[in-house]
């Protein structure tokens, strides 16, 4: 079946497609071509003799390794060796069970954004900013006209979002109780949302009843290691903060293809 790539990080296949074929070529070969023979005979009183002329056209094409090319290839040359090379085609959830860091799985995943990228992201906080200063400024007065947050507490709520990474991906495992979340590069398009098969280097995983926060969050990813694991361990400590954590059985990937 052929497949439509939603998101596909070339340079992270260059290194895997590399290291299966000990190099990585730039471009293919392949040619065609056409044969033609014609041959004759004298009366065999006289002398069994045969001559024979043939004809040969040829022609040689170059084809560019393009990135689906390559992953197309680098699932042909896995196929069979999926245990040495830690590749997971997850069937069941005994399969991500399985999964450790380094593990690359593939799987298929209901995508969807989390609340707060959609808060930093496009028709979000950030845009309805200059019309809730301008609001807040109606009356000098008052900075909680309307219940609005005061001048300061939007500058301070502007910053944060502003640090949001707004590339954060998260997913359902399809037919599973397992989440997965990554985070994208700003580059990578924004219409990945809904049903996809999902390939993946496994970053961390963590079980059922556990929470981890978002990847790449302000603050908690600048922490000292054992301050962000303290943090970790005490997970949301409200309803309101659950939209920045995942709650397991989950894992977090290092995403190399989004497709259907």
């Amino acid at each position: 079946m052929l497949k439509q790539f939603k998101y596909l990080n070339e340079g992270q296949l260059d290194q895997y497609v590399a290291q299966v074929e000990d190099g990585l070529r730039k471009s293919s070969s392949r040619s065609k071509g056409t044969t033609s023979g014609k041959s004759g005979g004298l009366d065999v009183k006289v002398a069994k003799a045969g001559a024979e002329a043939a004809t040969q056209a040829s022609s040689v094409e170059e084809v560019a390794d393009t990135g689906p090319a390559k992953f197309e290839r680098l699932i042909r040359l896995v196929e069979g060796n999926e245990d040495t090379f830690g590749w997971i085609d997850v069937l069941q959830e005994a399969d991500l069970a399985a999964a450790r860091a380094g593990s690359i799985v593939d799987m298929s995943v209901e995508l969807f954004s989390p609340d707060i990228s959609k808060l930093a992201g496009a028709g979000g906080f950030l845009e309805m900013l200059p019309l809730a200063r301008a609001i807040s400024h109606m009356d000098p007065t008052s900075d909680s006209l309307m219940g609005l947050p005061s001048s300061d507490q939007l500058d301070t709520m502007e910053a944060f979002m502003k640090a949001i990474p707004n590339r954060i991906v998260q997913g359902e495992v399809l037919d599973m109780d397992w989440s997965k979340v990554a985070q994208l590069p700003a580059n990578a398009p924004s219409d990945i949302e809904g049903e996809a098969r999902v390939v993946g280097k496994v970053v961390r995983t963590w079980p059922s009843g556990s929470w981890r926060p978002l990847p790449g969050l302000p603050i908690i990813s600048q922490m000292p290691r054992e301050q962000r694991r303290a943090y970790e361990r005490k997970g949301p400590e409200n309803a309101a903060q659950r939209m920045m954590w995942v709650e397991g059985p989950a894992l977090e990937l290092d995403i190399l293809a989004i497709y259907r």
